[in-house]
């Protein structure tokens, strides 16, 4: 895989003690963000659905479109940026005759690791089945398709035959790759069970609301590597996750836990946490407008990783996320704990405020 090599580079150096530092601090962050096989990370991992389980598209939105941005690292020297989008859309579901709808998703992600650019891109097509059981259970299946770039800057690539034994010397010979794309049709499922009535809306009226689900993405374990031939195959990464929405009696806050278990081969990953939600009341007037709006605070844990605080602005048809993660693993100390800023803009196509008269089953 790409980690192979790029685990190799070498980083110029002050002297031999100071080199093997620095080129320690690079392996660890490189396997941090590369630790489930270059499978992109977002904190708020509940505001990036096509990223999270296919079976969510258009579950809990009739329309939505949600742009994810991701600055990390960027105290150790280049940063890793993530940019990702989610839309979706519903067809065939009509609210004065409930029944089973179908959900299209579009996504595509575009991610640049450290000094070498490390690449990945992904363009892909989701396609989910919603199903109620009733007014208050649903279920969900989806399916996802992609294609897949990988890819970095050969100029940039330094190798430890580079050192010759005082400084990195770029006239002596390196590795050689045999290209510096890789490219990959990439497949995924995944399947949900919703319970709550309007799902896709902002209400107070139902004391419980909440998802669970598991996903299996890579499939097709696709390969990845810069040199052929080649047997380093994508391991297929499982996902299980819940978000609940908890509304306090009488009132207008909402407890709003969710956690997300990943395991990718060798690697494995626990995020949990939860946000406390104010749902403003409707006579007041927000920013000019009476639209509906909420205010969402918390923190969430990556175990062994980090701690992310998160807050959250939804007004009318939008939503903006914010949240930071601090360092608590190897890192802590090179970076002094600053991990990365993470932003979320999300646009509905009607208001989640806003509820319709709801159909009888």
């Amino acid at each position: 895989m790409a980690i192979r090599y790029y685990s190799r580079r070498f980083i110029d150096s002050i002297g031999v003690h100071e080199c093997l530092a620095l080129l320690s601090i690079s392996l660890i962050g490189l396997c941090s963000i590369d630790a489930l096989g270059q499978d992109i990370h977002f904190s708020q991992f509940d505001q990036a659905p096509l990223f999270l389980n296919p079976a969510l598209c258009s579950l809990t939105a009739d329309s939505r479109a949600t742009i994810n941005y991701k600055d990390q690292w960027g105290s150790l020297g280049t940063p890793y940026q993530t940019f990702g989008f989610n839309g979706e859309k519903a067809f065939f579901k009509d609210p004065s005759n409930p029944g089973a709808w179908m959900g299209v998703g579009l996504s595509a992600f575009s991610d640049k690791s450290g000094d070498i650019e490390l690449g990945n891109q992904q363009i892909a097509l989701t396609i989910s089945g919603i199903v109620p059981l009733d007014t208050r259970n649903f279920i969900s299946a989806g399916i996802q398709g992609g294609y897949d770039q990988l890819s970095f800057n050969p100029a940039k690539l330094k190798w430890e035959s580079q050192y010759n034994g005082f400084a990195f010397d770029p006239s002596l010979p390196g590795e050689v790759p045999n290209s510096s794309q890789s490219r990959y049709a990439d497949f995924s499922a995944g399947i949900n069970w919703a319970y709550g009535r309007d799902q896709q809306f902002i209400t107070l009226s139902e004391p419980v609301k909440f998802d669970l689900g598991f996903a299996m993405y890579h499939l097709n374990a696709p390969e990845v590597s810069f040199y052929t031939p080649t047997n380093d195959q994508l391991y297929t990464k499982y996902v299980f996750h819940g978000s609940f929405i908890l509304t306090m009696p009488d009132s207008r806050y909402q407890l709003m836990p969710s956690f997300m278990y990943l395991s990718q081969g060798p690697s494995t990953e626990f995020d949990i946490g939860t946000l406390f939600r104010y749902v403003v009341p409707d006579n007041v007037v927000f920013v000019g407008q009476s639209k509906g709006a909420a205010i969402s605070a918390g923190l969430y844990l990556r175990t062994h990783d980090a701690a992310i605080i998160q807050a959250q602005l939804e007004f009318g048809n939008y939503g903006l996320g914010m949240s930071y993660d601090f360092t608590t693993a190897q890192l802590q100390t090179p970076t002094n704990a600053r991990g990365g800023l993470e932003l979320m803009l999300r646009y509905r196509g009607y208001n989640p405020f806003t509820r319709p008269q709801r159909a009888q089953l």
